[in-house]
């Protein structure tokens, strides 16, 4: 950590008024790869049904607020806790899945009237990616953007071709070196809607720059729901 740095000039953005120190740093991330697994790979339409999981984690938050207030889609959150699936709710999500004593696949089906999601947003990995995976509706489309459960899974390619279901995946900071453009442009779209008052970085914990092994515990204790930042002030 450290309070200046070196930074190629094309990497920089301008806060805009009205937008807190503590928001900005919140969207970069987080924001920039929901809205490239919102529109970029998963082409989400308005009214359609993005099941979320990991739903109070950062990114997950941020997919959820993108989904409703941009895309206007209806968004199932999936998390490991009530407290967590209570949050996704607060945050937009229209329903949520404690998926630790409920079947992911079973409440989806159930909540969509047995046609499943148009799109699932996948960060867990293991055996909740498959659940996700079977949670579709014919021709959907399910988007990884990370393992936070620790297993990587492997994908069962007959669910993909008994219901020409797409897999994909998102790993934004790629798009850097392989496309800087759009690395850029998704940046620059998440400052323009808090600006705006369209979306609401969810930020869990702000810590000093002192404090900083207590953030990375307190992210590493599972704590955290939303963005932790730490302050350089």
């Amino acid at each position: 950590m450290a309070e200046e740095c070196v930074i190629d000039q094309k990497r920089l953005w301008r806060i805009p008024e009205g937008v807190s120190d503590e928001d900005a740093a919140a969207l970069p991330v987080t924001y920039g790869t929901a809205t490239l697994v919102l529109d970029r790979r998963a082409r989400v339409q308005p009214g359609e049904t993005v099941l979320v999981t990991a739903g109070a984690g950062a990114t997950g938050l941020a997919v959820i607020d993108l989904a409703v207030n941009i895309f206007k889609a209806k968004v199932i959150a999936a998390a490991g806790s009530d407290a967590k699936c209570e949050l996704a709710l607060k945050s937009g999500a229209s329903h949520s899945v404690n998926y630790s004593r409920s079947s992911l696949r079973d409440e989806v089906k159930r909540l969509t009237d047995g046609r499943g999601a148009d799109v699932a947003v996948e960060a867990v990995g293991g055996d909740i990616f498959k659940a996700a995976l079977q949670s579709l509706a014919w021709e959907g489309r399910i988007v990884v953007m990370g393992f936070a459960g620790g297993k990587i899974p492997s994908i069962p390619a007959n669910l993909l071709l008994l219901k020409n279901v797409s897999a994909m995946g998102v790993y934004w900071s790629r798009y850097q070196k392989e496309n800087f453009p759009v690395f850029s442009s998704a940046i620059s779209s998440a400052l323009q809607y808090r600006q705006e008052g369209k979306i609401h970085p969810n930020i869990g914990a702000v810590f000093k720059l002192e404090e900083a092994n207590e953030a990375f515990n307190h992210v590493l204790q599972r704590k955290s729901t939303g963005k932790v930042i730490i302050s350089m002030k």
